[in-house]
């Protein structure tokens, strides 16, 4: 097993990255970029891209653009496009997603924390072959606002930019790897930013959505 500095969360140490899977890297962007996550958590959301310059890169889902709360109910969203369910048959037949995400921040049902350990419980269990069926849920994320949270920490990462050991994250750490925070942002200059700073301009960013 592996691990990345900052992270208590083992995984499998990589070459590729695949989508559909979630992984941890260390990474340096750009100067010219406003802020940055140079740790980021993502899931891949499709093959290796070539941009104008000739520059290979991935598109992700970053986790650490939220707060842990925003995290858990971005990954239950994502639950009916996993290969293997986390979510009961009563909730598909529903069809009515948004009424079970509101819950984890209704406290006339059950408190947020009751929600988020349900939803860490079923991750206990989840097969280690799951998998996000990442090509489907970009499709979807782009068209429907129930997914806007998705698409705020929607991210392209140069390969060449990629400063550590690849380590993919299985399907039952996918909870606790959202719950950590050891998220580093930087300015594209060097400067620190705090994550707090940085989740409230997600959540700007998404209510305009």
């Amino acid at each position: 097993m592996a691990k990345i500095r900052w992270s208590d969360v083992e995984g499998i140490q990589v070459s590729k990255l695949f989508f559909g899977n979630m992984y941890y890297f260390e990474y340096l962007a750009k100067r010219s970029i406003k802020y940055y996550d140079s740790f980021p958590l993502i899931f891949v959301m499709g093959l290796p891209k070539v941009n104008e310059r000739g520059e290979k890169y991935i598109e992700g889902i970053n986790f650490h653009y939220f707060h842990p709360n925003e995290r858990a109910v971005m990954l239950r969203t994502m639950g009916r496009f996993f290969t293997n369910k986390i979510i009961t048959e009563d909730e598909e037949d529903d069809d009515d997603l948004d009424e079970i995400i509101s819950k984890v921040y209704d406290n006339s049902t059950k408190t947020k924390k009751e929600e988020m350990d349900e939803l860490g419980e079923a991750l206990k269990n989840i097969p280690n072959d799951t998998m996000l069926r990442a090509k489907e849920f970009k499709k979807i994320m782009f068209k429907s606002r129930k997914y806007k949270l998705a698409r705020t920490a929607f991210r392209r990462y140069s390969l060449e930019k990629i400063q550590s050991r690849i380590v993919k994250i299985l399907p039952q750490q996918w909870y606790t790897a959202i719950m950590e925070t050891p998220q580093r942002f930087f300015t594209g200059k060097g400067g620190k930013l705090k994550g707090g700073r940085v989740w409230r301009e997600s959540l700007i960013r998404t209510r305009r959505i």
